[in-house]
């Protein structure tokens, strides 16, 4: 059981590592995005990004459950221990 918790503990840890790669990867798309006139490009561009900020909110979310779930298990642990 202990062994279960550490591997989904490092799951998680790569799981929000790339979630935080994937958002800082996405600020940078933003910064260095070239201002356009075209209205057809403009709306194609519009919509990649939200499809993609999209992308990061919910892998974000997951990781944010999957993180509460293993504090939950963490804390009833504990619990049990004392």
């Amino acid at each position: 059981m202990k062994l279960d918790l550490c591997l989904q503990l490092q799951v998680f840890e790569r799981d929000s590592m790339e979630v935080s790669s994937q958002l800082e990867l996405l600020s940078e798309e933003l910064q260095h995005m070239e201002m356009v006139t075209d209205g057809s490009k403009a709306e194609q561009l519009l919509q990649i990004h939200n499809e993609s900020v999209m992308h990061v909110q919910n892998c974000t979310y997951e990781v944010l459950q999957r993180g509460q779930e293993l504090a939950q298990v963490g804390k009833l642990k504990q619990a049990i221990h004392i």
